[in-house]
């Protein structure tokens, strides 16, 4: 496999992965981020797209657990997707969740009829934006239900995200880990 760096600006993270999926010459794509770690070789023989297991690590608490497809099967964590490289280009105007909104629009029936690849996987460090910014994110993943046409689970998600709202995210990610 051939890597190649390029360091531009850009208008946000967004951007730059639509600049990155435009250099791309092969059939797939993988994003990952500062931080995440990829373990085993999931790249060997892969053809289609598919789901890669994704580790969450709770830096500030060392809690883990593994991913799993949420959201009325759309939410998984991004970097545990290999999508085909002609997907469509993120939507720029979401600060957060422009991945999640690529979901739903590349994958409409959602991602439970992927792949799995069990080659490898993904470490996830609970530590950047979107872990921090629940509202943002929340209501970004609200507006892209509505946008999709996906309203009666945009108003189950705002339930909730309500309710989230009274736990702390110390007591939600203890929880995931012991049940995951």
């Amino acid at each position: 496999m051939n890597l190649i760096l390029i360091s531009e600006s850009d208008n946000g993270i967004y951007d730059a992965m639509n600049k990155g999926r435009s250099r791309a010459s092969g059939d797939l794509v993988h994003y990952l981020n500062s931080g995440d770690t990829v373990h085993g070789n999931p790249y060997e023989e892969m053809v289609e797209p598919c789901l890669l297991p994704v580790r969450f690590v709770d830096e500030q608490h060392g809690a883990t657990w593994m991913a799993a497809i949420g959201v009325y099967g759309y939410g998984y964590c991004h970097q545990g997707i290999i999508f085909p490289q002609s997907h469509q280009a993120y939507d720029t105007n979401y600060l957060i969740s422009a991945d999640f909104d690529l979901i739903i629009r590349e994958f409409p029936r959602g991602l439970t009829e992927l792949p799995s690849n069990l080659r490898g996987s993904v470490e996830f460090v609970m530590d950047g934006v979107s872990s921090n910014k629940r509202y943002l994110r929340d209501r970004e993943i609200f507006i892209s239900l509505l946008r999709n046409d996906c309203t009666q689970e945009a108003i189950k998600f705002a339930g909730s995200a309500f309710v989230k709202l009274f736990i702390p995210k110390v007591v939600r990610r203890a929880i995931r880990a012991r049940h995951r």
